[in-house]
């Protein structure tokens, strides 16, 4: 109705669409590739049923990988994921100021618990 994006931050965002994570992306390669060895041994042992059925197989998960996630995208996502693997962000440390002190929005996440505590008479 306004015409803008939500924010959605609980996910990776690349460029208008969400990231998948790299070993989702990873194994349709990995199914297709090893489809494609299976196809290529029993056509050559002349193992012409499951040689069929290992060509069905690359070729539709090819095509399910381009359709549903595109082939630079599934590649773009396995960089991403690698790169994600090898380096971890530093987080930094909070201040406890910050963290003790309560507000409305925390109240509603968490409860009332520590404003309960709080308020007590001692």
């Amino acid at each position: 109705m306004t015409n803008t994006k939500i924010p959605f931050a609980r996910t990776p965002k690349v460029n208008n669409r969400t990231a998948s994570p790299a070993l989702y992306v990873t194994m349709p390669w990995v199914i297709i590739i090893y489809s494609c060895m299976v196809f290529y041994a029993d056509t050559l042992s002349h193992n012409w049923g499951n040689a069929v059925f290992a060509g069905f197989n690359a070729i539709v998960t090819f095509w399910a990988l381009t359709a549903y996630i595109g082939i630079w995208h599934s590649v773009q996502d396995m960089v991403v994921g690698l790169v994600r693997w090898f380096f971890v962000p530093i987080k930094e440390p909070q201040q406890e100021a910050a963290r003790k002190k309560a507000s409305w929005r925390d109240a509603l996440y968490f409860g009332d618990r520590q404003m309960i505590y709080e308020s007590r008479p001692l």
